[in-house]
């Protein structure tokens, strides 16, 4: 989010969390937890490096049909920690029930995506990149198979966390107003986001 450092992710990517890595580039760093949503599934964390911020943007400009993608690390284990870009559509301003703090997109995700930037075609993040609803739940319960439905939070909740941090909201850039060349976008994309990796402590009960 910021040139010093301040990163957004879900909450549950954290939980737990014994220790939190960041890995830019080719260096490692120590992450420390800053605050927490556990409501809304955000996190926000630092690390004490320079960094790329990409830009918040505003979920009232935000319409059914607008293009959107995700850059993210699925799979680290089979697919490699190189940064990989998904593509897709805003499918509802509403997630799972008519949740109202969720985008529904066709932006395919997969784990390890959780916590990615959900960008619009100004290079703006408009949402964080959260779950995809589980075929085979759904299955179950419904079935019928699911067909390419994802979900990410948006960037509105992500905006009041970040107001509960004191002097950070002072160091976001503003909101992208021109659209951009896609490549652009997903260059700026891939120098800001980064891979994180978590120690879990475990939990008994």
């Amino acid at each position: 989010m910021s040139e010093d450092g301040f990163l957004l992710t879900n909450y549950h990517v954290i939980r737990n969390a014994q220790k939190v890595l960041v890995l830019q580039g080719d260096r490692e760093l120590t992450a420390k937890t800053v605050v927490v949503d556990p409501s809304n599934d955000l996190a926000v964390l630092k690390v004490d490096s320079p960094s790329t911020p990409i830009p918040l943007g505003n979920i009232h400009n935000v319409v059914l049909g607008d293009s959107v993608m995700t850059i993210g690390f699925p799979n680290v284990l089979l697919q490699g920690r190189s940064p990989e870009l998904t593509k897709g559509e805003v499918n509802s301003l509403y997630g799972l029930q008519d949740d109202p703090r969720l985008f529904q997109t066709s932006v395919q995700i997969q784990p390890g995506n959780s916590g990615g930037p959900l960008l619009d075609e100004f290079g703006n993040a408009i949402g964080i990149t959260e779950a995809t609803l589980n075929p085979l739940i759904t299955l179950k319960t419904e079935g019928s198979i699911p067909q390419n439905v994802n979900y990410a939070v948006k960037i509105s909740y992500a905006k009041l966390l970040v107001d509960t941090v004191p002097d950070l909201r002072n160091q976001l850039p503003p909101a992208a107003t021109t659209k951009r060349d896609p490549t652009e976008v997903v260059s700026n994309a891939c120098k800001s986001t980064v891979l994180i990796l978590v120690w879990a402590r475990t939990v008994r009960g």
